[in-house]
Parts: structure tokens; C-alpha cells; sequence
């Protein structure tokens, strides 16, 4: 009745679960697995045996049927009549525990037989029920036989038991000994029905492993992180995390050995020679004898290696500096450095242009203009002027990814160029240094400026400097002028001449009174010397003419005494006296004076004759 009770019960418990499932909207059986996961339980195990083996140790000779001793079917060996303090006792092996798994942990070892007396007795026969290995009791249990006749006999967790104890075979195997012991003088019969062993183990299983997320990750290393949050029954003797660039991973792929003892508790692994940008799938894992236990997966991204073959233009473009360098794997974003300073993020690129890199510049020099050194021009020439090249930077690039940054690359240097310099030179419009306006043409570092003033008049030079890339600049400014030769004479003799009186249309020559005049040349170079007569001033006014008429009178020069006479034909007109006369040379004028043919008065007259020196 009370078998049938009980499962009656297993039944309902069994149904009402099933119908809880069902209603309770609890995941569907095809959810696999569990979210999130269950950690797994080593279940206790039973297997119950009886023996299959009897051997006639001691007195059991005698015994009947002993082999009756292997089921419980209600038969049953018997012991011989027992004398007075007489023991008999035998030993059943046999008992086929193979299904027990090696290593599994045994809970309880239950013997039990099921054995009467012929008749009770208050001091009668005891049985002794024990368990043997190895040739060593290690478990007993003695009856209490006090007005019974019919009884079960139990002894329960035998100490120091073991799954191999309990699978070995022969001697060093497990067996059950019985002892029957008549304790007075009367006759008694022991009848045992069976014997038989219930083990209770709980089998070793792969160990139960969570992976947590994966810590320290750089380009070719990065820490596993994991748990063994059961041992299955047997710690670990492999653990670690298992890693791959592919979904799943396995300890067949490769594997990192874990810190710790292969107990329970958290872990760390060490993976090291990663492929730099990579996506790595990641699990934690632990090995026993029952075989391997996995975490859940993660995935890392490892740090990108630095960029390689970084260079930088060297003036070759004048409004920037470009850098180049080759893709690292795994990169999604680049920053380029210029000495200290991070441009910013470039993105997904392969170059870059600097704009912001120190300009080229100009220096401006200093104008120089000749001073006095040519009568025809002011030579004019830049010193010191020159275009540079901006400031030469140092360049790094560094990569990077959800993860982090690559280490910096190796480094470069570049900088702007500048293009040629153009010259413009300007000119004062007067005497002082402002108001300047271009010279037209004046294009090149050296000029000569023949547009100068020819007076010697002084003027200021400067020049307005360009290159491409640069910002213009102006040189110092400088003073020139042109030379200016002396022409200079001088009259040697009186410098004045008297004609006294003159009748109209007579004709009277310096060399009837003796005022031949001497012109010497007392400039710095060869002179030209002109000639020429003014109007006679004095009463009224004669004019000059080529021919003489009423108040108009003829003056004429010569420089052959007399020989040949050159006519002056009006005030405003010279005419060449002496073409070529050499410095510190002289030149002989004589003048003849053919008065008009008619006056109107006759009073004294005045004329001025100019002798002019110029360039030959």
C-alpha cells in the first residue's frame, strides 16, 4: 500500500507541474538554451544491486541455499543449528556497481538484508551485517533480536567508500559479510531471504563556466575574464579561455591558461599575439575528467596597429603640407599630429592636407640706389632680400577604432613651399620718402632708373616684394640721384665790350678795339659752347635780326679773328661757337656789330652776350 501511495503521488505531482507549464506562459521547450543560462547541477544517482557472489568463509559451510541470498523473491538459505557462543559468518560480493561513473562522489552505501529467527528469544542469536574492502570492515550494524523474529537489518553510509571501492572486483572488491551469533545454550535456525547494496552517488560532470567581458585589450594582447561556478564534482584540470576570429571557438582553436587552482571563483587568461584590428570571439572554458565546460561568448576588437610609411611633402605645394601613410587593419579613424598638436579626426583616409602648416615667408631686404654714379640713370639694386620656406614641422599619425588608439606611428617632417619673388620698384614723387608710385618696368632685383630726374634731383627707391604662398613685403627704402656734369667757363679777358659810337648801317668788330675775348672751359668734362646775343636795351629797344633795318640791328662772332663770322639771329636762338672744348681749354671770341639802318633815338644801347657750355 504505501508503494502504491507513493506513486499515486509522483503521478499528481508529475500532472499538476505539467499543467502549471502550460498555462504559466513559461518558455517553450524549444527555447534552447535558457536565458539566462541555468548553471548546471550534478544530480544524485541510486543503483541498487543485489549479490551475485557468496564464498564459505568461516562456518557459512553448511549453510543451505546461499545463492537464495540474490533476489528477493521469498526464499531464503538457512543457517545450521548454532551451538553454544558459536559464530558462523560468510561473505556476498558480486555486486555489479559498474554503472557507478569513476570519480563520482558516493553519498551513502545503504546494505540491507531481510533474515528471521526460528524462534524469539530475549537473549537470542545476533546478526552482525557489515561491509568489506579490500580485506578491512568498513561499516557494521548489529540486530537487536528482542522478541523478534522477522526483521530487515541495515547499515547505511559505510565510511571511506569510494567509486573505484565499490567497482573493484575480487579481494580488493566490495563485499557484504554476515555474522550470526547464538548469545545462550538455546538451538536456533537464521533464514536470510536477501542481501543487497543501494548506492547513492552523485556522478563528476564537465565543470560550469560563465565568461564575463574581456578586459586590457590593446593591438596584440588583451585579459580573458571567467568564472568556474561549479566543478562538476571534480576541479578543473584544464581552464582558460578559448579564442578564434571566428564564431564559436574551441579548446581545439587557441586557447589561453587561466590564473587560479581549477576550484570555483573567478579566472584570468592572457592572450597574447593577436592580430592588431581584429574582431576575436571569445569563451571561457574548464576541463575535469567528465569533459569541458564552456561559457557564453564574447567578441573584442583589438587596438589597430600604428599607420606605416608615413610621409610629408617637403615644399612641395605652397598653401599646405600634405601627409600620406598606409591603412593599419582593423582602423576606422585617423588623427594626424603636427609637432605636439592633434589636427583632428582625418576618418577613414589614407591622406591628409595641412593647411594650417607655418606659412613661407618674405624677407624684405634693403633697397640700394646709386648716388650720382651715372649722369644718364640712378642704378638701383636689393640686398639681403630672399623667399623661405614655411617652418618645418614634425608629423606622427595615429589610428584608432571603437576600441582605442594604436601606439604613434613613426614620424616625418614637412613643410610649405614658397614660389619665386617677384620685384616691383616704386619711386618717390618727390624729394622724401612718400608718395611712391610703381616705375613701370622695373620688374627684376637691379634697375637702372633713367626716368630719374636728369637735374640730379635727389628721389626714394623701394621695392614691393611677392612670392606665391607668402605675404608681401617692402624693403627699406634709399635715396638716389643722378650725376649732373659741371659745365663751367670763364672770360679770361675783360668779359665786356665797348663799340662806342656806331653810324647807322656801319659795322664796327671787337677786334678794331682790342676786345677779343678769351672762354676758357672750366667744367669736369669736354664742353659744346654756344652762343647768343640778346636785344639792345637802352631808349629804344633794337631788335636782333639776321639783316638790320629800322630799330633792328645784326650782331655776329667769330672764332677764326675775324675770318669767318657767324650770324646770331634772334635773342632766344644759340648757335654752336666751339663744338668740342677740352677741359681746361680756351676758345678766342670776336664780335662784329652792324648798327640798324635807321633809329628812332640815339642813345646808348646795352647787349648781353651769353656763352652756354654743354655736352659735346
Amino acid at each position: 500500500m504505501r508503494v502504491l501511495l507513493q506513486k499515486i503521488f509522483q503521478f499528481a505531482l508529475i500532472s499538476a507541474l505539467a499543467i502549471a507549464w502550460i498555462f504559466s506562459g513559461w518558455p517553450a521547450v524549444w527555447q534552447n538554451p535558457r536565458i539566462p543560462p541555468e548553471i548546471q547541477e550534478a544530480l544524485a544517482n541510486t543503483t541498487t544491486v543485489y549479490a551475485t557472489s557468496n564464498s564459505a568463509d568461516g562456518s557459512l559451510t553448511g549453510w543451505t541455499n546461499p545463492t537464495y541470498a540474490y533476489t528477493d523473491d521469498g526464499t531464503n538459505f538457512t543457517t545450521r543449528a548454532g551451538t553454544v557462543k558459536n559464530t558462523w559468518y560468510g561473505t556476498l560480493y558480486g555486486f555489479d556497481l559498474s554503472g557507478i561513473p569513476d570519480g563520482s562522489t558516493i553519498n551513502s552505501v545503504t546494505i540491507t538484508a531481510e533474515w528471521k529467527n526460528s524462534a524469539a528469544d530475549t537473549n537470542g542469536p545476533v546478526l552482525y551485517l557489515g561491509a568489506q574492502s579490500g580485506g578491512a570492515e568498513v561499516g557494521t550494524a548489529t540486530s537487536d533480536t528482542s522478541g523478534q523474529t522477522t526483521f530487515e537489518l541495515v547499515t547505511k553510509s559505510p565510511a571511506g567508500l569510494t567509486a573505484a571501492n565499490l567497482k573493484a572486483t575480487g579481494a580488493s572488491g566490495f563485499w557484504a559479510i554476515l555474522r550470526f551469533r547464538r548469545t545462550d545454550n538455546s538451538t536456533h535456525t537464521a533464514s536470510v531471504d536477501y542481501v543487497k547494496v543501494a548506492v547513492d552517488y552523485t556522478p563528476i560532470v564537465a565543470p560550469t563556466v560563465s565568461t564575463q567581458a574581456a578586459g586590457s585589450v590593446e593591438a596584440t594582447t588583451a585579459t580573458g575574464n571567467g568564472t568556474i561556478d561549479a566543478t562538476g564534482g571534480e576541479n578543473a584540470n584544464a581552464w582558460g579561455v578559448c579564442y578564434k576570429t571566428s564564431s564559436p571557438c574551441t579548446t581545439a582553436d587557441s586557447t589561453a591558461a587561466g590564473s587560479g587552482s581549477g576550484g570555483t571563483g573567478a579566472f584570468t587568461a592572457s592572450m597574447t599575439s593577436l592580430s592588431s584590428g581584429t574582431t576575436y570571439y571569445i569563451k571561457a572554458y574548464a576541463t575535469n575528467s567528465a569533459g569541458t565546460g564552456y561559457g557564453s561568448e564574447v567578441q573584442i576588437l583589438t587596438k589597430p596597429a600604428a599607420p606605416t610609411s608615413v610621409a610629408a611633402t617637403d615644399g612641395t605645394y605652397t598653401d599646405k603640407v600634405t601627409i600620406t601613410w598606409t591603412k593599419s587593419s582593423g582602423a576606422t579613424d585617423y588623427h594626424v599630429w603636427r609637432d605636439a598638436v592633434d589636427l583632428g579626426a582625418a576618418g577613414d583616409v589614407a591622406t591628409y592636407d595641412d593647411t594650417g602648416a607655418a606659412t613661407p615667408t618674405i624677407t624684405p631686404g634693403s633697397a640700394v640706389a646709386s648716388d650720382g654714379a651715372s649722369t644718364a640713370q640712378v642704378d638701383l639694386s636689393l640686398s639681403g632680400a630672399s623667399a623661405n620656406n614655411g617652418t618645418t614641422h614634425t608629423y606622427k599619425v595615429v589610428a584608432s577604432n571603437t576600441t582605442g588608439n594604436s601606439v604613434d606611428s613613426a614620424t616625418d617632417t614637412g613643410y610649405r613651399g614658397v614660389g619665386a619673388l617677384t620685384y616691383q620698384w616704386q619711386k618717390s614723387a618727390a624729394d622724401s620718402d612718400a608718395s611712391y608710385s610703381d616705375i613701370s618696368g622695373a620688374t627684376s632685383a637691379s634697375y637702372n632708373d633713367t626716368g630719374a630726374p636728369s637735374d640730379g634731383s635727389g628721389r626714394y627707391f623701394k621695392v614691393v616684394l611677392n612670392a606665391t604662398g607668402a605675404t608681401q613685403q617692402i624693403s627699406t627704402a634709399d635715396r638716389g640721384y643722378r650725376l649732373v656734369t659741371v659745365y663751367s667757363v670763364s672770360i679770361t679777358s675783360s668779359g665786356s665790350i665797348s663799340y662806342g659810337l656806331v653810324d647807322l648801317s656801319n659795322s664796327t668788330t671787337t677786334l678794331n678795339h682790342g676786345y677779343t675775348q678769351t672762354v676758357q672751359n672750366d667744367g669736369n668734362t669736354t664742353e659744346k659752347l654756344n652762343v647768343k646775343s640778346s636785344d639792345a636795351t637802352g631808349g629804344t629797344a633794337w631788335t636782333l635780326a639776321s639783316s638790320i633795318g629800322t630799330n633792328q640791328f645784326k650782331h655776329e662772332f667769330s672764332t677764326t679773328t675775324g675770318s669767318v663770322w657767324t650770324v646770331m639771329p634772334d635773342s632766344n636762338t644759340y648757335v654752336t661757337a666751339a663744338p668740342s672744348v677740352a677741359q681746361s681749354g680756351t676758345a678766342s671770341f670776336d664780335f662784329r656789330l652792324t648798327a640798324p639802318s635807321a633809329s628812332t633815338d640815339y642813345q646808348q644801347k646795352s647787349i648781353t652776350i651769353t656763352v652756354q657750355a654743354v655736352a659735346p
